[in-house]
C-alpha cells in the first residue's frame, strides 16, 4: 500500500468537529494508520466571526496545542511512523491575510500553504481575486472541498483557472470514495 497523506481532517479531541474525546480520537488515528494514512495535517476550522475578542481567539489555539500535543504522543507510542502537523481550515473573511499574518491562524505544517473555505454560494468571481490576492501576499492557497462552490463546480474550466493561479485544489474523500452521482461526482471526475 502506497502511504497515504491527509491534509484536511478534523480529528483533534475537543475542538470544533472533532474527537468528542482523547479515546475517539485515538481511535480515529488507529483507523487512518490501517487505512495507509502516514501524515496527517489536523485543520480545526478558524472562522473569525466565532470569536469574541483576541483573547477568545488565543484559549481556542490553546485548546488546540494541547489536543495536538495528546495526539503527538499518542503516535510517537503508537504509530511511530506517522507524522503529524497543525493547521487550520481557515474561512474567508476580510482580514484572512491579517489574521495568517498574525498567527492567529495557522497555515498548513507552519509552511507557506494555508487551507481556506469560503460559503458554498460565494460566486467564482469573488473566490479567484480572494485568492490571487492571498498568492500576492506569498500565502499559498489552498481551496478546500472545491466541489461544494456552486458557481465553480458548474464548469472545470474554472479549476482550471484558479490552478493556473498556483491555487492548489482539495477534495473530499467522500467524494472520490462514495458511489454517488450526480453534478458533484461528475465534477470530481473530470477533475481528475
Amino acid at each position: 500500500m502506497c502511504p497515504m497523506t491527509d491534509l484536511h481532517c478534523h480529528t483533534l479531541c475537543s475542538v470544533d468537529d472533532g474527537a468528542k474525546n482523547v479515546e475517539q480520537m485515538q481511535e480515529m488515528l488507529d483507523i487512518a494508520y490501517s487505512d495507509g494514512i502516514r501524515t496527517i495535517c489536523f485543520t480545526p476550522h478558524f472562522k473569525i466571526h466565532h470569536f469574541r475578542d483576541e483573547e477568545d481567539i488565543s484559549r481556542y489555539n490553546e485548546k488546540i496545542k494541547e489536543s495536538f500535543a495528546l495526539a503527538c504522543d499518542y503516535v510517537a507510542s503508537s504509530h511511530p511512523d506517522m507524522m503529524l502537523y497543525l493547521g487550520n481550515e481557515i474561512m474567508y473573511h476580510h482580514d484572512i491575510y491579517e489574521s495568517i499574518a498574525n498567527k492567529r491562524c495557522s497555515r498548513l505544517g507552519n509552511s507557506s500553504y494555508s487551507l481556506v473555505e469560503f460559503s458554498p454560494d460565494t460566486p467564482f468571481f469573488e473566490i479567484k481575486t480572494a485568492l490571487l490576492n492571498l498568492t500576492r501576499k506569498g500565502v499559498r492557497p489552498v481551496l478546500a472541498h472545491i466541489e461544494r462552490y456552486a458557481d465553480v463546480s458548474k464548469n472545470v474550466e474554472r479549476a482550471r483557472e484558479l490552478k493556473e493561479l498556483g491555487v492548489l485544489i482539495q477534495v473530499n474523500a467522500s467524494s472520490i470514495t462514495r458511489l454517488k452521482f450526480g453534478k458533484g461526482a461528475r465534477f470530481v471526475k473530470k477533475l481528475f
